[in-house]
């Protein structure tokens, strides 16, 4: 079997936890082997010896069988001839040429017994054993006391019957000494058997342990090089079994984690790049929104100026300079007697307070254009601070960024006379990316505002708050009492590509969701459904510039 270097289970150099596991796969696979072969042997020792005694049993009952069979042919004709004498020398010379019997003893059914013994016979009344009341008991020896001496017995007992009439019974015991020595053969043989059994499985367990464990270590610390991410390396197993596929599976698997993994990780830029490239379009989309709103202001006012000029009554002043401007050779004269001159000095007093009023229209107008111009300067000089900003940590007041977004989304809360109140804790500046800051209050408070047209409330309201929570964080909520959101598509609103505006593209949310991750903090959002509003809350690390001068002075 093939193995890694580095990957080799033994030697000085393996690591101790490394030794435990393998003790530990070890000792699983022998205790397994042990515990099965245990089983085996022992199903096989309880199959066996049973048998094997039945076997002994059966075979004393067939002696039995041959004795009783011999002694019954001649008690059938010491019967008929009434010769007890017969029978008694009969079974004396049984008992005498077979060792293994003990006793003969034939018993009347009046309880009338011959008793015959290898020293002696006798003639007696008995009862009780030798008159047996259930026929199952005939034919079955049994292990017992001899009821004739003190050893133990084997004692079987037949019916005795001769022409339909039942004569009686005769008894037999033999000797228990053979079946206990084949007994104890039977045990010692057993017993052999299974050590033997027992041992070839230890020394084999052994090895299929060790085959199977070095492999799966093996495996293991290849697996762990995968879970930290090093697709470098591959397994070599050459088992010629199971565990050499699942080696040459685990390498299928690293090719295409491989594989995937540079796939994902081009996709992964790509979609990142779509995300941050959105997310700015979404940024220079809402500039671009305002600044639209602001002009379309400035021509509101524009076309206003030119209305008033085109209608304005210059032309009456014209005239009434060429009217002198005819007169002016006697002038005096046409005050004294034309009546037009009665009219002169009040129509310029009337048209100079027109004139006056008219400038003042005027001034008011080029004020509000200056206005208006000066936002749109603003916006485009703040849009350009912060991307200028992107992509670098700095000194950041949370409360002036948040400012800002609301500057860059002022004029649609203007136009649809949006409430906006804002509950901002006082904090001091801190470390972070302004520009990936920007971008997401950007998109909630532009989330909310057409949320909020969108919804049907008269009253049209947004709070925005922030404060400093535990564990060094501060949160940033943006709460609207719009059109709110389905249950469904909470856990869909920060999907790539996921919308419920008809002209939305999906991809505000999710480049927000992944610059507060990049910015180490999360994106969350809260809604009781259609009609309740919606809060998004922000939740970044916060890093005041005060704690970070005070670690960087001397102590």
């Amino acid at each position: 079997m093939g193995r890694d270097a580095s990957d080799t289970p033994s030697g000085e150099n393996t690591p101790k936890p490394h030794r435990r596991r393998r003790r530990r796969i070890l000792m699983r696979t022998i205790g397994m082997s042990w515990a099965m072969i245990l089983l085996t042997v022992a199903v096989f020792l309880f199959a066996l010896i049973p048998y094997q005694r039945q076997q002994l049993v059966a075979e004393m009952n067939q002696r039995a069988q041959v004795v009783y069979t011999s002694t019954a042919q001649v008690a059938m004709e010491s019967v008929l001839l009434q010769d007890l004498s017969t029978v008694v020398d009969h079974c004396m010379s049984i008992v005498d040429q077979n060792p293994s019997l003990i006793y003969v003893v034939l018993t009347r059914s009046d309880g009338f017994s011959l008793l015959h013994t290898r020293r002696w016979w006798k003639q007696e009344t008995l009862s009780g054993l030798w008159m047996p009341a259930s026929r199952r008991t005939l034919g079955q020896g049994r292990f017992m006391t001899n009821p004739l001496g003190e050893n133990e017995v084997f004692h079987i007992s037949y019916r005795f019957e001769y022409m339909g009439v039942n004569w009686g019974w005769i008894h037999l015991g033999l000797s228990t000494n053979k079946f206990r020595l084949d007994s104890q053969s039977l045990y010692q043989r057993s017993v052999l058997i299974a050590a033997l059994a027992i041992s070839a499985g230890f020394i084999l367990s052994l090895i299929y342990a060790r085959r199977i464990s070095v492999p799966i270590l093996q495996l293991e610390a290849f697996a762990r090089k995968i879970a930290v991410g090093d697709l470098s390396e591959r397994i070599h197993i050459h088992s010629g079994d199971e565990m050499e596929q699942l080696a040459e599976s685990f390498n299928f698997m690293v090719d295409e984690l491989q594989r995937a993994n540079a796939e994902r990780q081009t996709t992964q830029k790509k979609l990142l790049d779509t995300a941050r490239q959105a997310g700015m379009a979404e940024t220079v989309i809402n500039m671009l929104h305002n600044v639209g709103n602001v002009l379309n202001s400035v021509g509101v006012t524009t076309t206003t100026m030119k209305m008033r000029i085109e209608h304005s009554r210059i032309e009456s002043l014209s005239q009434v300079a060429s009217l002198l401007e005819e007169q002016k050779a006697d002038l005096a004269g046409f005050f004294a007697n034309d009546p037009r001159a009665d009219h002169i000095p009040a129509y310029l007093s009337a048209l100079g307070t027109h004139f006056k009023e008219e400038r003042d229209t005027f001034i008011s107008d080029l004020g509000t254009l200056e206005r208006l111009v000066g936002h749109v300067r603003d916006i485009i000089h703040l849009q350009q601070d912060y991307s200028r900003a992107s992509g670098m940590v700095e000194s950041v007041g949370i409360r002036d960024v948040i400012e800002d977004a609301l500057q860059l989304n002022s004029e649609l809360s203007t136009q649809h006379k949006i409430q906006i109140a804002t509950e901002l804790e006082d904090l001091p500046d801190c470390w972070a990316d302004r520009h990936k800051l920007m971008q997401i209050l950007i998109n909630l408070i532009s989330n909310a505002q057409h949320a909020l047209v969108a919804g049907d409330g008269e009253q049209k309201t947004m709070l925005i708050r922030l404060k400093r929570i535990p564990d060094n964080q501060i949160q940033i909520e943006v709460t609207d009492n719009g059109m709110g959101i389905e249950p469904e598509n909470l856990t869909r609103i920060f999907q790539h590509g996921f919308t419920t505006r008809p002209n939305g593209h999906g991809f505000g949310l999710h480049s927000s969701a992944i610059a507060a991750r990049e910015m180490g903090g999360t994106l969350t959002v809260s809604s009781r459904g259609n009609g309740h509003g919606a809060t998004f809350i922000l939740d970044l690390p916060y890093r005041p510039m005060e704690a970070s001068d005070e670690r960087r002075s001397p102590s």
